[in-house]
C-alpha cells in the first residue's frame, strides 16, 4: 500500500503514485483500504506522512509520461488532506 510506503520512506515516486491514485479513488477510500490492510497503524500518522515532503524534496523528479510538476502534486495532496472529513 502506498500510504505505508510513504510512512516508511516517502520517496517522490510514492507521492506521485498517490497523486495518480487520488485521480481514481477518494482519500477516504484510500485510507479505508490502508486501515483494512494495516489495522494497527495510525491513520493520523498516515495523514501526517502524506504532507511531509522534506525527504522527497531532495530526490530527482522521475521522467513522466504525463506532464505534471512536483509543486502541483504536493498542492493537490495537501488540499485533499486538508478537506478530509473523518
Amino acid at each position: 500500500m502506498k500510504i505505508n510506503a510513504i510512512e516508511g520512506r516517502g520517496t517522490k515516486k510514492d507521492f506521485i503514485d498517490i497523486y495518480f491514485l487520488l485521480q481514481h479513488y477518494s482519500l477516504e477510500n484510500i485510507l479505508k483500504f490502508y486501515a483494512d490492510k494495516y489495522p494497527d497503524n495510525s491513520q493520523f500518522r498516515a495523514l501526517m506522512s502524506l504532507t511531509y515532503f522534506e525527504d522527497a524534496e531532495e530526490q530527482f523528479m522521475p521522467e513522466m509520461l504525463v506532464a505534471i510538476d512536483w509543486d502541483r502534486i504536493k498542492s493537490f495532496i495537501i488540499d485533499k488532506v486538508a478537506t478530509l472529513s473523518l
